[in-house]
């Protein structure tokens, strides 16, 4: 079995905010890792992070409410064929509020497109937001 680990699986590589270019080291034991190969062979890392030898890099894109993702990295020598795999996670946060697109100004909510109304009279007013969270 290769040791290489320096955290045990269920480790979270913690909490990071969508759209922030990140950049991340395996929590290995060693610096060497010249007859090592490192894979992503199960789960998902957060779309917009990829492996790229011994870091997880990139921008989280966008996520609708605070979601962790859970993935297995495979370990292999490419020497002699031994292998080691750690379940991670990391959590992605940044879920934003609506944002209004009504133009910001008196709007015409009372009959006829007044700007007022009278006492218990009912509103009906259309507002548009968009949410650009998927």
């Amino acid at each position: 079995m290769l040791d290489i680990w320096r955290e045990k699986s269920g480790y979270s590589f913690g909490t990071f905010e969508e759209g922030i270019t990140t950049s991340i080291s395996l929590p290995l034991k060693t610096t060497s890792t010249t007859d090592l190969k490192f894979s992503i062979i199960s789960g998902n890392l957060p779309p917009g992070l990829s492996l790229k030898n011994i870091v997880i890099e990139g921008t989280p894109i966008e996520v609708a409410r605070p979601t962790e993702f859970n993935f297995v990295i495979r370990a292999t020598n490419i020497i002699t064929n031994q292998i080691s795999d750690r379940t991670y996670s990391i959590l992605i946060e940044g879920a934003d509020q609506p944002e209004i697109i009504t133009k910001e100004d008196l709007l015409p909510v009372g009959p006829e497109q007044t700007f007022f109304i009278l006492d218990s009279s009912p509103v009906n007013f259309q507002i548009d937001a968009i949410d650009y969270d998927t």
